[in-house]
């Protein structure tokens, strides 16, 4: 998923503070976000969840980022899907103080 490729991407230069706001969101309204929406992205990871992991473990992420992001890890090895850096879990458990 190059969507999410990207929005990792951003979410760290962010973090590790190589880009400014500015910058993320220039990046953003280039992108394919500028027009459209995460949505189609969330539900596309949510849908592999479900189908490969099961329910059940879909249900569970309710409310939690990176409980969702760690479902879709599992759902995306299974899959040969592309996989989030450790880092990416490590930044947004210290910032969601998850």
């Amino acid at each position: 998923m190059r969507n999410l490729e990207l929005l990792q991407e951003v979410f760290l230069s962010l973090v590790q503070k190589s880009i400014s706001d500015d910058e993320a969101r220039m990046i953003m309204e280039r992108s394919w976000f500028g027009i459209g929406s995460l949505v189609p992205v969330g539900m596309k990871m949510a849908m592999e969840i479900e189908k490969e992991v099961g329910k059940k473990r879909l249900v569970e992420t309710i409310g939690g980022t990176v409980a969702f992001l760690e479902a879709y890890q599992e759902a995306a090895l299974k899959k040969s899907y592309y996989l989030l850096e450790d880092e990416t879990f490590h930044k947004l458990r210290t910032l969601l103080k998850a």
